[in-house]
């Protein structure tokens, strides 16, 4: 199966959200249009940028920007809480980290700020939007050592920004390598 370890978590998602006020609010939070029906360019050119950069080197088997296209059309599309996004055991987000955090300067404290400022505008201008957002995009990787992860590619900010609303993420799962 392409997406084992994703297929494993939906299948648990029942058990996750056991409660009955859960399952409410998750479908509450879902019916928001909040996010595109599909990825913006700027989203597919970043998770490029990022895989080529981050993961070619280490992939089993690298994919030309042909097929990562190919991929990114083909793309299995979920809506899913935060709390099932991070039982997907995404590989490099830290989203379990910012639990309890109400402020994008709670998530971004003065010295952990990759990008400086521009994090916290980034996800405040996100979190006040009115038009619909690129979904995040994810990659299962396959490693030349056999190891498989799930990774983000682009979507960090979003990812966040939907966390701090209480909103449900929009993720495209594609296979990279």
């Amino acid at each position: 199966m392409r997406y084992r370890s994703l297929l494993v978590v939906l299948l648990l998602i029942p058990v996750i959200t056991h409660t009955k006020r859960l399952r409410q609010s998750e479908q509450a939070v879902c019916k928001k249009k909040y996010w595109a029906d599909q990825l913006d360019t700027q989203t597919c050119e970043y998770g490029w940028r990022t895989y080529t950069q981050f993961f070619v080197p280490q992939c089993a088997r690298a994919l030309t920007k042909t097929e990562f296209d190919v991929q990114i059309q083909s793309a299995t599309k979920l809506c899913i809480t935060s709390e099932q996004f991070v039982a997907l055991g995404v590989g490099n987000e830290r989203l379990e980290r910012y639990w309890g955090k109400k402020t994008p300067e709670e998530v971004y404290p003065e010295g952990d700020r990759p990008r400086g400022q521009q994090d916290i505008d980034t996800i405040i201008m996100l979190m006040k939007t009115t038009t619909p957002i690129s979904p995040v995009l994810i990659g299962h990787v396959r490693y030349k050592d056999g190891f498989e992860q799930l990774v983000v590619l682009d979507g960090m900010h979003r990812i966040i920004a939907a966390y701090l609303l209480g909103r449900c993420l929009d993720v495209c799962l594609i296979d990279v390598c």
